[in-house]
């Protein structure tokens, strides 16, 4: 592990992670939350339009420690998850005993995620806020937001309250990211109780599944010297509006009335026009493209009007 790296974690980390730490690589699988398919990969000829689907399971496949995106955890559903990777208990028992929906629009995502680590024999960690975290309730009031709340009554205030709620979820990711740094080593040094065949590992591999509106991670990562290799669930990958301005505040950048117009404008196609799209393909890059090509057509003035 980089010096620098292993400074930090050493000043700041529990004393289990001031032992020596291994040498290791980092790849961080940007997707979204999607369908059964984003675990696949193919070669462009069997996606949608013009997108080259890059699956998430050949990813795995080479790694020897997984990280899931898993906001709101619990020890309970983390033991259950190394149960399911060691082959204690299968997919189905897992989805009984978390009581996943099959309603929900996650549920093949999900389901085919455990069938993927199921008897891999992979050690799970965890980096995410868990659910006893107020970083954790603070999120779930923001997406889940006020029971009644004031609606904007002309532009300039729909715009005001873009921005606001912008840098909310900025400011929320970025604690909550920070929050995922701090956990490597004290988590990979649980991993290494469960496998220590793995800490001498000259080339070990640690996969993190992340959702793409926390590219950050990659960055701050980086800034300690890790290696680190990013992987993009589509190429080209096509950003939506709110999640490109996210990343721009995250990355302490600025989001001017442009772009607030457009997530604006955007928000309002997701809701008239989404539903609609999504009959057409499951490729949500294709959707997103669409709605971005609408809102291209719409100058500020006229997005104003």
């Amino acid at each position: 592990m980089n010096q620098e790296f292993s400074k930090h974690n050493e000043e700041s980390g529990s004393p289990e992670s001031r032992e020596k730490a291994p040498n290791f690589k980092i790849e961080i699988y940007f997707g979204i939350h999607g369908t059964a398919e984003d675990m696949e990969g193919d070669d462009g000829t069997n996606s949608p339009g013009r997108f080259k689907r890059r699956g998430l399971r050949e990813s795995f496949e080479s790694a020897d420690i997984y990280v899931p995106e898993l906001h709101g955890w619990n020890e309970t559903a983390l033991q259950k998850m190394q149960d399911l990777s060691y082959g204690r208990i299968s997919p189905d028992d897992f989805i009984r005993e978390a009581g996943l929906n099959s309603r929900d629009p996650m549920f093949g995502f999900k389901k085919a995620q455990l069938e993927m680590i199921h008897k891999s024999f992979k050690p799970i960690i965890i980096l995410d806020v868990p659910e006893d975290d107020p970083r954790s309730e603070a999120m779930n009031n923001h997406y889940l937001g006020p029971k009644e709340k004031a609606r904007p009554s002309n532009f300039n205030q729909a715009l005001a309250s873009i921005k606001e709620n912008l840098r909310q979820a900025a400011d929320l990711h970025n604690e909550r990211e920070d929050y995922m740094i701090s956990q490597l080593v004290p988590r990979l040094e649980e991993a290494f109780k469960i496998r220590p065949d793995l800490r001498n590992r000259s080339d070990l591999k640690v996969l993190m599944f992340l959702g793409i509106a926390h590219t950050r991670v990659a960055h701050q990562l980086a800034e300690y010297g890790l290696t680190i290799n990013t992987k993009y669930s589509r190429l080209p990958f096509i950003f939506s509006y709110d999640i490109e301005a996210q990343r721009r505040l995250a990355l302490g950048k600025e989001v001017d009335n442009e772009l607030a117009a457009k997530v604006l404008l955007e928000q309002l196609c997701r809701y008239v026009i989404g539903p609609i799209a999504t009959r057409l393909t499951n490729e949500n890059n294709e959707v997103i493209a669409f709605i971005r090509k609408i809102v291209s057509l719409f100058t500020y003035e006229k997005k104003k009007k």
